[in-house]
């Protein structure tokens, strides 16, 4: 995983409460302390989408010119390191195409307008998984150059949350911890047992959106597509943790 910038947002606030209708802690007094922390990762994994449409009067041929400009992707992206469990067919369609006659009038009579039948279009896409971002640019380029104009829903995470949580909820502890310990200190009391501890569920979202610069229009011009190298950003991600400690205080350090 790539290394993280760790930002720490500290909140805190502590509360002194009476627990004489507690189960288990009878006439004692807590002390209640909560930490938050943010981590700060920047994604690991990408995926994106491409569509490929082939036209021909015969529906067999539409389809067969679309498989293989399919295979031709296909084969570029697994010579760029995609897996092939990373290539998914999401949607494979075939629509007759029709064309439109307008009405022809002579002085005599009209012919109505009509639709007639003109061909088929085979359609399939795809999504692809991308786990190495360096290469991101190359393989989005390598579509392009195969071809493919329509390509979107482009999409950084990263894939397993995991360590980012832990790394969160590590220092969320650590800084409940730190207020809890100051404010007994300042109170005069010393902290007993802990008795309780609470985790909020935790929170992922990024701060930094990615930006797919190259444009479809500008994908989609055939004179662009083996100069124009689509160029991404991934952002970053922020994942965070809540959590609650509560302590026993010391009977003795009562007043």
């Amino acid at each position: 995983m790539q290394k993280k910038l760790i930002l720490i947002l500290a909140a805190s606030s502590l509360l002194l409460q009476s627990c004489a209708n507690c189960k288990h802690h009878s006439k004692s007094q807590l002390i209640e302390a909560h930490g938050f922390a943010q981590v700060i990762a920047r994604p690991d994994t990408a995926t994106f989408s491409f569509t490929i449409r082939q036209e021909d009067k015969e529906i067999a041929n539409a389809q067969q010119q679309m498989a293989e400009k399919s295979q031709k992707t296909i084969v570029s992206l697994k010579e760029k390191g995609i897996a092939e469990n990373d290539i998914k067919t999401t949607s494979y369609n075939t629509y007759p195409k029709y064309e439109y006659i307008k009405e022809v009038c002579d002085k005599k009579s009209c012919i109505p307008a009509k639709q007639v039948l003109s061909g088929y279009e085979a359609v399939e896409s795809f999504s692809i998984t991308v786990r190495d971002l360096k290469k991101a640019n190359e393989i989005l380029n390598s579509v392009t150059q195969s071809g493919v104009t329509e390509i979107g829903n482009l999409t950084f995470f990263i894939d397993d949350l995991t360590k980012a949580r832990a790394d969160a909820k590590i220092k969320a502890i650590a800084n409940a911890k730190d207020d809890a310990q100051l404010v007994s200190e300042s109170l005069g009391i010393k902290l007993d047992k802990i008795v309780a501890f609470r985790e909020n569920n935790h929170s992922s979202h990024f701060i930094d959106l990615p930006f797919f610069k190259s444009s479809m229009a500008r994908l989609a011009s055939a004179e662009n597509v083996a100069s124009t190298s689509p160029s991404v950003e991934s952002g970053e991600q922020k994942v965070s943790s809540q959590v609650t400690i509560t302590y026993r205080i010391k009977e003795e350090d009562k007043k």
